[in-house]
């Protein structure tokens, strides 16, 4: 049998050693965050700076939680991410409810484990009011009069109760709405139920494959910025300086094609060196 050279080798290495290299270069990044370079998007920096100049102190700051929880993997960093920065931000009242979706009180209190609360306390500094049934005919009612809507938490709490609810009475007293949706029910009905009719300052986060429909929101400026999917996560975690799952994510993707294109590189220079090898033999 006529043994190989080194060349021939490279050509045909065992599959099982490729599986297992890709699995230690996918593992490694999602148990260690490389915070491999990456570049922010315009539509994500606006978001953060919108954050930034509407969440000042003595603000009030609604998120709305309108996605399911098949939608976490992509959904759950960016609402870490974008609730993280409104949690940085000192003296703000956070307001947090879903009106489309009724697994956002939980999906909310999900992403608050994950959340440093920078000493705010519930019930003082932020709330989960829970979920509004009625869609468009609840965003309408909250809008026009908050303590005619809201009368307890989500908890049980009567809003008497918590001084984060003090002095708000319609959506004249909210500075600033972060809506992170995966679809419909989501941002277009509170577009027409708050955006349009109040003008407040809006932002969003949403799933890669509904950001380019919603581009156009960015463009008008009905949303002051827009985080995407699993990338937009990664970037905004750059911007807060905490890298969580979403870098991860992409650092994993990231080496994995690099992996690919180390292997794709050695292939073809064993392939052109052992072809030339046969030549010179022959």
């Amino acid at each position: 049998m006529e043994r190989k050279g080194f060349w021939d080798r490279l050509q045909s290495i065992d599959h099982r050693i490729l599986y297992a290299a890709v699995i230690v270069v996918i593992i490694i990044p999602l148990l260690r965050p490389l915070g491999l370079p990456i570049t922010v998007t315009d539509a994500t920096l606006k978001a953060y700076k919108a954050v930034d100049e509407y969440a000042k102190p003595g603000s009030v700051v609604v998120i709305a939680f309108e996605f399911i929880a098949g939608n976490w993997p992509e959904m759950g960093p960016i609402a870490v991410a974008m609730t993280q920065h409104v949690f940085n931000k000192p003296d703000v009242r956070i307001i947090i409810l879903a009106m489309g979706r009724d697994e956002g009180p939980i999906l909310a209190e999900r992403t608050l484990r994950y959340v440093d609360k920078k000493g705010k306390e519930y019930g003082r500094d932020y709330v989960n009011l829970g979920f509004f049934a009625g869609g468009e005919a609840a965003m309408a009612a909250f809008a026009r009069d908050i303590p005619g809507l809201v009368k307890k938490d989500y908890y049980g709490t009567p809003i008497e109760g918590l001084p984060v609810m003090s002095g708000l009475k319609s959506l004249s007293d909210i500075d600033l709405f972060i809506c992170l949706w995966s679809g419909t029910p989501g941002w277009v009905e509170y577009l027409r139920q708050w955006q349009t009719p109040y003008g407040i300052a809006c932002v969003g986060g949403t799933l890669g494959i509904v950001g380019p429909g919603a581009q156009p929101y960015v463009a008008a400026g009905q949303l002051k910025g827009l985080v995407v999917g699993l990338r937009g996560g990664g970037e905004y975690e750059k911007l807060i300086n905490k890298p969580g799952e979403a870098t991860a994510g992409l650092d994993a993707i990231s080496t994995t094609h690099i992996l690919i294109f180390v292997c794709v590189i050695l292939g073809n220079i064993g392939y052109f060196a052992a072809r030339g090898a046969r030549r010179r033999e022959g």
